[in-house]
């Protein structure tokens, strides 16, 4: 009985369909906390902008803080509507740690300049300058990125 209810709650949270929520890049970059995660001797490009031939690396950031809920979350007044959550924060870090990421792998093959980073959620690319894709499902916030490193 212990394992069909465990399953059952795992299937909740696995068949829970993602959010997908777009940011300012800027906005994420200028945090307070920013500087913890992002460091500032790397060169980073975001949108397709190099066509050469270059390295691409994968990575992803997520977080389950950060998560913003109403305090009276089941509160008998959210009955009759979806309780209205604030992923904006959650986002943000989960981009922070995806370009912390990112800085590591690059580190990694002796590069410092990261070009053409693009949101790559479910393999499905996202290509903007100023925004980036976030994903929020039921456990978890994640920023998925591809990039290509140039030296």
């Amino acid at each position: 009985m212990k394992k069909l209810i465990a399953l059952a709650v795992f299937s909740v949270f696995a068949l829970g369909k993602d959010q997908i929520f777009y940011h300012n890049i800027a906005d994420a970059l200028n945090l307070k906390r920013a500087s913890e995660y992002v460091r500032s001797d790397f060169i980073m490009e975001f949108s397709k902008q190099h066509h050469e031939e270059l390295k691409s690396i994968k990575v992803n950031g997520s977080t389950i803080r950060y998560r913003d809920k109403p305090d009276n979350m089941f509160n008998k007044d959210y009955q009759d509507e979806e309780p209205k959550v604030d992923y904006t924060k959650s986002c943000y870090y989960a981009f922070l740690a995806a370009l912390r990421n990112l800085q590591k792998v690059a580190e990694k093959n002796g590069s410092k300049t990261i070009v053409n980073i693009q949101g790559n959620f479910k393999n499905e690319i996202y290509d903007s300058r100023d925004k980036f894709q976030c994903a929020v499902g039921g456990t978890k916030t994640t920023v998925a990125l591809r990039a290509d490193l140039k030296n």
